[in-house]
Parts: structure tokens; sequence; C-alpha cells
């Protein structure tokens, strides 16, 4: 909310010089660590176990807005699936069970971005962001079925290191911890 208003207000000040797009793909997501852990809280049989398939891309959308060169306040809208493959252990009653469980999350975060180093010809970016917001998840499992639900749940990601190179189309890659993944990377335009 306090960043939306921020906008409203760098806007009607006019002093609003550029707009940058963005799209990116991230891996290692903090969604493919919630779907590692409970497919890991099963009990798994012996000789039986979880087939977790791994980091499954996030893909991200986002817009920024800024009056220099410094700070940048924008929104981002990103999705992931996320899925085991079938998983073997014993049921209740000593049965050997085979499950599958999937994740759909969208998600939508407001972001604040400081660049730290920014060349005089503004082909190079040296930076940072915080992104801070919802995502709106769907649990999906083929056995557990009164566990399958929707539900909203806060997200975020802080990038720690992030560079872009080129001046009006550009690219970029990021290094942080969230729901855009430990690496992140994507193409950029700032008309």
């Amino acid at each position: 909310m306090v960043l939306l208003f921020a906008a409203g207000n760098i806007a009607a000040q006019g002093k609003v010089s550029l707009v940058r797009v963005e799209s990116s793909i991230g891996y290692f997501t903090t969604q493919d660590q919630a779907l590692a852990e409970n497919t890991s809280a099963i009990t798994t049989a012996p000789g039986f176990g979880v087939s977790y398939k791994g980091a499954q891309p996030a893909f991200f959308v986002g817009v920024g807005f800024y009056s220099h060169k410094r700070l940048e306040i924008g929104m981002e809208a990103g999705y992931q699936y996320s899925s085991t493959d079938d998983s073997e252990y014993f049921g209740p009653q000593g049965q050997i069970l085979t499950e599958s469980v999937s994740i759909s999350s969208f998600m939508i975060t407001p972001k604040v971005r400081m660049n730290w180093i920014r060349s005089e010809d503004d082909i190079f970016e040296f930076y940072s962001s915080l992104n801070l917001g919802l995502a709106f998840s769907d649990y999906q499992y083929s056995i557990r079925t009164q566990e399958n639900g929707s539900y909203p749940q806060p997200t975020g990601h802080l990038c720690a290191a992030g560079l872009r190179f080129g001046k009006k189309f550009g690219g970029f890659m990021e290094i942080g911890i969230g729901n855009k993944g430990l690496m992140n990377f994507g193409l950029s335009y700032r008309p």
C-alpha cells in the first residue's frame, strides 16, 4: 500500500522519467523448499522413498517506476508449478501407497529496488531489491485429498546482488532468496 502511494505521489509530481519492464525465470525457490519439506514429511517404507522432481522454474514479469537513478518502486507478478513424482510409502494399515503432490502458485508482490552503482552511460547497474506480497497457492494430493486446498500465504524475495547490462534492452541476473529463487535471470526494457 505504501509503495502504491509512493508511486502515485511520484507520478503526480510529474517526475517519473523512466519505466522499466522485466521478465525473468528463477530456480531454487521457496515453493521448491515447501514441496521438498512436504514430501519428506511422509513416512517412507524401507526400500521406498519420496521422489521429488527438484527445482522447477518460477516465471515473473514486473514493472518499475523511478524518478531518479537510485531508487525504484514497482510491482511484480509470478507463477510456479511444482510437483513430486509418485512417492511410495506405508499407509495406516501397512499397505503401500503411491501418491503425488502438486503446488500451483500465483504471486503478486510490490518491489523496492536500490541501485548502488550505475554507470554514467546507463549500460551497467549493480542493485539490491526487496519484494513482499502474497502467493495464492493450490495444493493437490492424489491420495490425502482431505489436505487439498487453495489459500493465500505471505511471500517475498530478497535480492542481495543484481547486475544489469544494456541501455534500452538489457539482460540481468540476480542472487537472492525467496519466491524468485536463489538464481534469477531475465530480460529488461527501459524506454
